[in-house]
């Protein structure tokens, strides 16, 4: 079986994922996926991983798979991923919850381009600071 091991804690079973997809019949959901494979698209990785956290385009739900996209996303850069790690660092959400994670997290997506985004993950962080 290969993986993609994005950490200790994650590891993503990629021919699972290949037969996610395939049974999908998602055309859309296949080209993010090929983008995935060839690539190490962020942007994609962090699709698959929404698609896997809230099991829409045609994936089983899976919290574990949605995860680990969003780290390999988060750790390839994606501010939005950053900012949804934080989140799932700060609250438990998939993973153990450790808040001096959730602060690097928000740290790395207060460089999104997005005023809203960049403002949240401030707030976020300041509210985690004073615990």
């Amino acid at each position: 079986m290969k993986h993609i091991n994005p950490g200790e804690q994650f590891r993503i079973p990629m021919d699972a994922v290949e037969d996610d997809v395939e049974k999908s019949g998602n055309k859309r959901l296949k080209t993010i996926w090929e983008k995935i494979q060839q690539e190490q698209d962020v942007d994609a990785m962090e699709y698959m991983s929404l698609a896997y956290i809230y099991g829409n385009s045609g994936l089983p739900a899976s919290l574990e798979k949605g995860i680990g996209f969003l780290h390999l996303a988060a750790q390839g850069g994606c501010t939005t991923a950053q900012h949804y790690m934080a989140d799932c660092y700060a609250y438990g959400i998939g993973v153990p919850q450790n808040i001096g994670l959730a602060c690097r997290y928000y740290r790395l997506s207060t460089q999104d381009s997005d005023d809203e985004l960049r403002e949240t993950a401030r707030r976020q962080l300041e509210r985690l600071q004073t615990y």
